[in-house]
């Protein structure tokens, strides 16, 4: 196959990119400074269009000289303006497919794909920023076709000459409802976003107009109204959960969780849609996470932890997240559906009394400077005399009553081949894995926990960068009797040269 460049709207989804990061730049330059004859605005106007016209000529030049070319094993990448770079992976290595389509993406009918290696490096990974549908179509139909001949030629040859024909079913686990989506919208505080940007907005605009003199004589006599004032409460009430559910729709309105045997799919977005499929064998543990507004209304968030060659950020930890509104219950249903290896067991152990009693008495940093704050300054509170030690006392209780609410909902298990820990207070997180799938135990004590007989154990699993989950003040003798459970690690992983099973463990 010849080699091919992307599209050349690739040109203006790059240049879009540019305009968006520097839009409130041109907002001040153009907009709120258009009629301005100062040398600061005009060499500011001057410098941005330079900056614009530099980072045409790089992008232009950038379509130009990157190419790639897929056959039906391999992507060969030709990248490089000046230094001159080939690159060549092979199908096997791909590890998770992600295709994401923005507004302008739709508009130019176009879509982007993310190509996951797993090996740690980002820079290994395949990133197509703009394809058309029937080319990421074409490429993600090469890479299963590839799979299934793999499959197909370690067959024996009685299985290859059977006339028995397996047929791959993909199964919907979850759509969301109308009823999913109100409850997210208000279980996400999102309508509480109009709050702050109304004011950032106000804040901005009033460093280039006096927003204050100019509206108060206007606003003054509507302000005198308790009912106008009422009606504009009203308004804004509405406007916020408008807004607040209307974000949602967009971007969970047509999530959808599928999985075949080998593979999940999680579906999101309406404006700007992003698909990602993960191996479940890649899957390294899994987290369900409840804030307390969650916790109430029997609501989790699961999210998928696995090995990728990509940096986790805020927005990759989103895609990867089965759906962040799940009531509980199916919730722990829909991981025994996708990975029955990971169950949810609801019978877990609680720390010792030992544990609390060290939770109780462990110094706490942050109230000592607080303290040493207040004994400084000697506010007043409310007008009230000496009412900075009672702030230093209330301080101190509510420390202790996290640390108790910690206490009893921190539980862990690990029996047979499989982990699990739950730790928070306000919020909470329930992590989940295999011991195969463990990379590095670790036992830690400090002089405190080392006298009432207990130790922190912390857990890697692979992720970009490695996950850790941590369980603190355990007994020293529950930590030894998982340094046991853990050694048998060797049962469970086949080491060759091949692989990178091996798991260490150590105390410090």
């Amino acid at each position: 196959m010849s080699l091919k460049r992307y599209h050349p709207f690739v040109i203006i989804l790059e240049m879009a990119t540019v305009l968006k990061d520097n839009i409130f730049i041109l907002i001040i330059l153009f907009v709120l400074n258009y009629n301005s004859t100062s040398t600061i605005m005009k060499i500011g106007r001057y410098a941005i269009v330079a900056y614009f016209i530099y980072k045409l000529i790089q992008i232009i030049a950038k379509w130009f000289t990157h190419k790639y070319k897929v056959n039906e094993h391999s992507f060969y990448l030709y990248e490089g303006i000046f230094v001159k770079k080939e690159r060549t992976i092979s199908f096997k290595n791909i590890q998770n497919i992600q295709r994401k389509t923005t507004g302008l993406h739709r508009i130019l009918r176009l879509t982007s794909l993310y190509l996951d290696t797993g090996v740690g490096r980002s820079e290994e990974a395949i990133t197509f920023p703009g394809l058309t549908i029937e080319e990421a179509e074409r490429i993600e139909y090469m890479l299963e076709q590839s799979k299934e001949t793999v499959e197909q030629t370690v067959m024996d040859e009685d299985s290859i000459n059977s006339e028995y024909e397996v047929e791959e079913r993909v199964t919907t686990h979850f759509t969301p409802t109308k009823k999913d989506t109100i409850k997210a919208s208000f279980t996400s505080l999102s309508f509480l976003i109009v709050f702050p940007l109304l004011a950032s907005l106000y804040s901005q605009l009033d460093n280039f107009i006096d927003i204050e003199n100019r509206a108060k004589g206007m606003l003054l006599p509507i302000l005198q109204s308790k009912i106008t004032v009422a009606l504009i409460i009203l308004a804004i009430t509405f406007i916020s959960i408008a807004f607040g559910f209307i974000s949602t729709y967009l971007k969970y309105g047509k999530y959808e969780i599928r999985s075949d045997e080998e593979r999940i799919y999680i579906t999101q977005g309406v404006l700007n849609e992003t698909s990602f499929s993960i191996i479940k064998n890649n899957v390294q543990a899994i987290v369900i996470k409840q804030s307390m507004m969650k916790r109430i209304l029997r609501l989790a968030e699961v999210r998928l932890v696995s090995v990728s060659s990509q940096q986790v950020t805020e927005t990759e930890s989103e895609v990867s997240t089965l759906y962040p509104f799940l009531p509980v219950d199916r919730a722990y249903d829909m991981i025994q559906e996708l990975l029955p290896a990971y169950k949810v067991t609801e019978s877990m152990e609680r720390l010792s009394k030992q544990s609390l009693i060290y939770r109780l008495l462990k110094p706490s940093g942050m109230w000592l400077i607080a303290s040493a704050i207040l004994i400084y300054n000697r506010p007043l509170f409310l007008g009230m005399k000496h009412s900075w030690w009672m702030m230093i006392i209330l301080l101190l209780l509510a420390i202790l009553l996290m640390r108790i609410i910690d206490y009893v909902q921190t539980r862990y298990t690990f029996d047979k081949d499989r982990v699990q820990i739950r730790t928070g207070s306000l919020q909470t997180s329930l992590f989940i894995t295999n011991r195969k799938k463990v990379i590095e135990a670790v036992v830690t004590e400090n002089i405190l926990q080392r006298y009432f007989k207990l130790s922190t154990v912390k857990l890697a699993t692979r992720e970009n960068p490695a996950h850790y989950a941590f369980l603190e003040d355990i007994s020293i003798n529950r930590a030894n009797d998982f340094f046991a459970w853990y050694r048998e690690r060797v049962t469970d992983v086949n080491y060759d040269s091949k692989t990178d099973g091996r798991g260490d463990y150590y105390y410090e």
